[in-house]
């Protein structure tokens, strides 16, 4: 598989910019992104739509020669097994599936499960054993890993967990582990995202960057 180095989400949308209304960031907005991103030494990114956006962010690879590598996700409406998908006629099981992958990648959300960031590091080292025992003869990596740093709206989350100081003491220590077994891990996020969820701007799902919306990085970063 390609060599270790850090890993990043990247979907860069500003106040009022939001994929729904195809507002996307212009080619200095994303420029300016992906030069913080590799000052902080990260390899590869990871988008989530094949859209405007994400052809206008390899320009700015190709054009700058940032030494960067994007995994693009199909969206949503492309995904084998959602039940959104328009064209999906049959189920697979994970063992069909895993037949055709070159690689199989992992979301793990120990915050969502309720966990405190004291038993994160356990519980991420358990799902991964269990996949790479299921796989044994695939590559398996991170495609999302992350702790959000405000929720107002998710019950299962412990009450005081997500916060910027938790963020810090979960990636310092999930970064320990997989820089030294050389797990690729696809940090969940680079920047806030203000368009997502609902109206209240404190929930969960617009607080998982690593920078706030207006690029100022957070604790882990200081």
């Amino acid at each position: 598989m390609f060599e270790y180095a850090r890993a990043i989400c990247y979907s860069g949308y500003r106040r009022n910019q939001s994929p729904v209304d195809a507002t996307y960031p212009s080619y200095e907005e994303i420029a300016e992104d992906l030069q913080i991103l590799v000052n902080l030494g990260f390899k590869y990114i990871r988008m989530y739509d094949a859209v405007e956006y994400a052809r206008r962010t390899c320009q700015v690879i190709r054009d700058k020669g940032f030494d960067l590598k994007l995994m693009l996700g199909p969206g949503i409406r492309s995904e084998i097994n959602n039940a959104g998908c328009p064209w999906l006629k049959v189920t697979y099981s994970p063992e069909q599936l895993a037949k055709h992958l070159d690689i199989i990648s992992v979301h793990s959300y120990p915050l969502w499960y309720g966990n405190t960031v004291e038993e994160a590091l356990d519980v991420n080292k358990e799902w991964y054993k269990k996949i790479c025992d299921l796989y044994p003869d695939k590559p398996v990596l991170f495609s999302e890993v992350g702790w959000a740093t405000s929720a107002v709206d998710f019950s299962q989350m412990k009450q005081g967990q997500p916060n910027e100081e938790n963020q810090k003491k979960y990636y310092d220590a999930f970064w320990e582990w997989t820089d030294k077994e050389k797990i690729i891990s696809y940090m969940f996020e680079a920047f806030d995202e203000p368009w997502k969820g609902g109206s209240d701007p404190n929930e969960a799902e617009k607080h998982w960057g690593i920078f706030d919306v207006d690029r100022k990085p957070k604790l882990l970063l200081k």
